[in-house]
């Protein structure tokens, strides 16, 4: 059942993680997440290329019928607006300083789970705030390493959560996102375009 503890036999298949789909060399496709908190609820799909990013906005964000698009291999991206033109620009083009270890406390329990098909170990987590979480993450994926800058207290490397959950100060759960769709396809180079005035 979705969400319940994998058997043994479906654990190892897969295992080896997101497996062909997310892991064999440079994704390209979408990453779609179900975000809940509290009574809001929502979902945002990135567009995947290699290195570079995208998501688009929706009504209520900083630039409605926008995007955010970002390319980690030049630490360079924009905040657009919906005609495309550029509202901000992100990043300095210049390489990323490397981000010193995390202090949060991980317990990697060696327990797995699936989320929306793909096998992911169960961690709990501590952060530098006191703020606990419990996440599925799976390891070895070629595009992790632009997520993680979002998500501080993750290990330097390939990890990537499927799911996380975030409590609040009694225990309760404050925010869920969770991985729901995972498509691999060609994206338009021209979907992370954008004109750098730098």
């Amino acid at each position: 059942p979705k969400g319940g503890p994998a058997p043994a036999e479906t654990a190892s298949v897969h295992a080896g993680g997101p497996g062909a789909l997310l892991s064999d060399g440079p994704f390209e496709g979408e990453v779609t997440f179900h975000i809940v908190k509290g009574s809001q609820t929502g979902d945002a799909t990135y567009r995947i290329k290699g290195g570079r990013v995208r998501l688009d906005i929706g009504p209520n964000g900083s630039a409605p019928g926008g995007a955010v698009v970002y390319d980690a291999d030049k630490n360079r991206g924009a905040l657009l607006k919906a005609d495309g033109s550029v509202a901000a620009l992100i990043g300095s083009g210049e390489r990323p300083a490397e981000r010193p270890p995390s202090r949060a406390k991980i317990e990697r329990t060696g327990k797995m789970d699936v989320v929306s098909g793909y096998g992911c170990e169960l961690w709990n987590v501590v952060d530098e705030s006191g703020k606990k979480s419990e996440a599925c993450v799976v390891d070895g994926v070629s595009f992790a390493s632009e997520y993680t800058q979002l998500v501080t207290w993750l290990p330097t490397g390939k990890f990537f959560l499927l799911r996380v959950v975030e409590r609040d100060s009694t225990g309760g759960e404050a925010t869920r996102i969770e991985v729901t769709k995972v498509e691999k396809h060609t994206v338009a180079d021209t979907l992370f375009q954008f004109a750098d005035t730098k």
